[in-house]
């Protein structure tokens, strides 16, 4: 019995990614730690699990149940879960249907059948949704894929057909990867009597597509990046483009190495990326999936960097990042008003001294070098204003290495 009876596929929805052991086995207290993480966003509507960022075409049924469960156990109480639906047949698109359903999925993902790739009828499509929806009420969303990828690619009049067919198709998650055919769905489906939200998944123009009107957006990039793309779409919503082109300014460095040709190793870098940024052990994925070469982990650490994500090293970059000695004077100036940084007292925020040693944060997170720095772009709910668009990278990076020294 799904936990969120009402929820309604819209907003921001990262796509967790799923961490494995050495030996290929599920990390199961890194998942749900991964999961818990990205519950704490503020702003994101879901998250999405069994979808290709968890590996889904390497997870047996009984994994994939397994994946839902755990994703349950750890924010289910919290969140809506939206479990994806990824089989070549009908019946076993049901039968993974039913068991979501039953175990306390809150909505579904429909992949398109790989048969597809073959050209498809629109009657075909409006079955395998009709056979879903046979075994199940939780609202659907249709996973549209690029124009590139021949029948698995469903053409408008088809998506609205299947609409008209199944009450419970609710959403789109359109990557069509052409800025034409997406513009003319988001304006015809979300403007049908009953109303189908397009979810961008365009992470790598994530700013033109939101300012064309979608209703959310889904995407595995959201795995590291879920509060600037918050952030972003709150900004568009909001007509603050100028605020938006600073935010995307930011991510833009990320979508130019996650999506980067193959694009089969996308998540392959997602993982590395939270490796780096101190939120996973390590990144390894299944085969035929591989580990990837150093200089390509170079590129994905330099993007991190540019995004204000991760700190630069000492003496590395421009304008000497890491100086404690210019971090100095930036504390001086920006933070010395509210933070000590010799004593433990409180005066607006608390005192930083031992800020390394000490248990945690004031967003309950371990103080490491990203979790400092995601306080310091993004704020904190206790008042504290965020620095992301305030600083520069290198001076972010002579900051952290000032707050070292205390």
């Amino acid at each position: 019995m799904a936990r969120f009876r009402k929820y309604v596929p819209q907003g921001v929805i990262p796509a967790a990614l799923l961490p494995f052991h050495g030996d290929f086995s599920v990390d199961e207290a890194s998942f749900k730690s991964h999961l818990a993480d990205l519950a704490r966003v503020k702003g994101i509507s879901a998250i999405t699990i069994n979808a290709h960022s968890t590996e889904v075409s390497s997870c047996n049924f009984d994994e994939q149940r397994r994946v839902l469960d755990l994703a349950l156990d750890a924010v289910g109480d919290r969140i809506p879960l939206i479990n994806g639906i990824y089989a070549d047949g009908s019946l076993e698109a049901a039968r993974l249907a039913r068991m979501a359903h039953a175990a306390g999925a809150s909505c579904l993902l429909v992949f398109p059948p790989n048969i597809y790739r073959g050209g498809q009828r629109p009657e075909m499509a409006i079955e395998h949704f009709r056979r879903i929806a046979e075994v199940t009420d939780l609202p659907l969303i249709l996973f549209q894929y690029a124009v590139s990828a021949g029948g698995q690619c469903y053409p408008l009049k088809t998506i609205t057909s299947i609409a008209d067919a199944v009450p419970s198709l609710m959403a789109i998650k359109d990557g069509c990867a052409s800025p034409e055919l997406h513009e003319r769905q988001v304006r015809e489906l979300q403007s049908l009597a009953r109303p189908v939200n397009v979810l961008t998944t365009h992470s790598a123009w994530l700013f033109s597509s939101l300012v064309s009107g979608c209703n959310g957006l889904l995407s595995g990039s959201g795995s590291v990046i879920a509060e600037l793309q918050a952030r972003l779409f709150e900004a568009v919503r909001d007509h603050d483009l100028n605020a938006a082109r600073k935010i995307h300014d930011r991510i833009h460095p990320t979508a130019e190495v996650f999506y980067a040709n193959p694009k089969v190793d996308m998540h392959n870098r997602m993982k590395e990326a939270l490796v780096m940024l101190g939120k996973l052990p390590r990144a390894v994925v299944r085969p035929p999936l591989m580990k990837l070469p150093d200089a390509e982990i170079a590129t994905i650490k330099a993007a991190l960097i540019a995004a204000g994500l991760l700190a630069q090293e000492k003496g590395k970059g421009k304008g000497g990042a890491g100086d404690a000695v210019k971090g100095k004077d930036l504390f001086g100036g920006s933070c010395m008003v509210c933070h000590s940084p010799d004593t433990d007292a409180r005066i607006v925020g608390p005192g930083l001294k031992d800020l390394f040693k000490h248990p945690k944060l004031v967003n309950d997170k371990a103080p490491t070098d990203a979790s400092v720095m995601a306080l310091v772009n993004e704020g904190s709910p206790n008042g504290m204003p965020a620095f992301g668009d305030v600083l520069t990278a290198s001076e972010k990076a002579d900051l952290l290495a000032y707050l070292k020294t205390l």
